[in-house]
């Protein structure tokens, strides 16, 4: 820390000397070359860059840097400066790996607006949840023992305890089964849901002695999943709805854990709805309801904003979409195009000759803003926003220094039951896809 003025000092001398921040593209050999002598750029490089592709730097004096910017045109268009903290880390958050030095710092366009952000960043240190969990003997953080995993006292057992009874007797109220399943399933759970393939990295895995691989688990829907399929639905059963105070697993990299608002492990109710594609509306009001309710006696009224998030039109290749065969009219079970599936083909006629159906897609995104509407909820859309199986709601909340905070989702997912093959029996006796 007693090195940061020096190095603001520095800074503050650079930004005097007015100097110009040149923007270049080069290829990913130039790159290469360039920072022949970085080991940590070329691995960037290598893994950002794929080859007979190009990137940026950014060139400023005899320095030059790697990365895809913006950045401001020259040195001068800083004008106010201040270093924050260090902290010490590992490069990728391995602790295998060399070990590096953090600094934080920020900058504002004068001197008002930096000194308005250190009151509330001295403002906000005071009302550290760490800090009251600590005076109020709530919880306990061992980083020897479970580096980012809470232990929470007797204290802390009681208040937990009693939101989760709050909550029961809510989901209880509202038609939700609960249910409780287990920490950790074979990776073969989480490659056919697709956990692996997208949060690998951030997972705990671990192989048993026989072989065996297991992670603990960092979402609970595919034992949601697991238990809906193992006994018939009908149509008159739907929707089924289980609710789960469950606890999950994020392996959260050593620079990045942070208290209770970023720990490696969370309990969270979590709740998945099998719907039939009609019932949308009528289940989401009802859960939002249950939302506004838990709302306003936890926050007893403070304001909570809700976003709409769409698809993108524009870019099908982000989305699992179902099509029809401009030759035969026949409608092709929903596909995401990848760098692996450019081509799709009629499985009747064999004919490429295909149009996206965003029926499906309409009417849900339909269902989601009706549901919003008819509670009088305001609400902004996202374009682009929706996740590649499904439009979904984010409900935000933001603190006494205007931060927001992501508190609730509902998520509409058009994958996962597909990929489990779930079904329910419909009114003319034939297997349905549940939403």
């Amino acid at each position: 820390m007693d090195d940061l003025a020096s190095i603001e000092e520095r800074m503050r001398m650079i930004v005097s000397r007015d100097v110009e921040i040149i923007k270049k593209e080069l290829t990913k050999n130039e790159l290469l070359s360039l920072f022949k002598n970085n080991k940590y750029k070329i691995d960037k490089i290598n893994e950002n860059v794929p080859e007979g592709n190009s990137s940026t730097v950014y060139i400023q004096g005899d320095y030059s840097d790697f990365c895809k910017g913006p950045h401001v045109p020259r040195t001068s268009y800083i004008k106010t400066i201040k270093l924050l903290s260090i902290a010490s880390t590992n490069y990728r958050g391995d602790v295998k790996l060399e070990s590096m030095v953090r600094i934080y710092g920020t900058a504002f366009l004068d001197e008002k607006s930096l000194k308005a952000f250190l009151k509330d960043r001295e403002e906000a240190a005071k009302r550290d949840h760490r800090k009251i969990g600590a005076e109020m003997d709530l919880f306990v953080f061992n980083s020897e023992r479970a580096p980012g995993l809470p232990l929470y006292t007797p204290n802390g057992a009681f208040i937990r305890s009693q939101l989760i009874d709050f909550m029961r007797a809510m989901n209880l109220e509202n038609g939700w089964q609960e249910v409780c399943t287990p920490h950790l399933f074979k990776n073969s759970m989480w490659k056919q849901s697709g956990h692996y393939a997208k949060y690998k990295d951030d997972m705990f895995l671990f192989t048993l002695a026989d072989g065996d691989e297991y992670g603990l688990k960092p979402m609970n829907c595919p034992g949601h999943i697991t238990i809906y399929e193992n006994s018939p639905h009908s149509y008159r059963d739907m929707p089924v709805k289980f609710s789960e105070f469950g606890t999950v697993y994020r392996y959260e990299k050593s620079g990045e854990v942070g208290g209770l608002s970023r720990p490696r492990t969370f309990t969270i109710d979590d709740g998945h709805a099998f719907l039939r594609s009609d019932q949308i509306e009528e289940e989401i009001g009802k859960t939002l309801d249950m939302i506004m309710k838990n709302m306003n006696v936890m926050l007893s009224g403070w304001p909570v904003s809700f976003d709409l998030s769409l698809m993108d039109k524009n870019k099908l290749e982000n989305y699992l979409i179902q099509y029809k065969c401009k030759s035969c009219s026949h409608f092709i079970e929903p596909v995401r195009k990848s760098a692996t599936i450019t081509n799709i083909q009629c499985p009747e006629c064999g004919s490429e000759e295909l149009e996206p159906d965003f029926s499906v897609w309409d009417s849900a995104t339909d269902q989601l803003r009706n549901a919003l509407l008819s509670r009088n909820i305001k609400f902004k859309e996202f374009e682009g926003e929706a996740a590649f199986y499904g439009p979904k709601i984010d409900v935000h909340v933001k603190d006494a220094f205007n931060r927001s905070w992501q508190l609730s989702t509902l998520q509409l997912d058009f994958n996962m039951p597909r990929s489990f093959g779930l079904y329910y029996i419909n009114n003319e006796s034939k297997h349905d896809t549940p939403i």
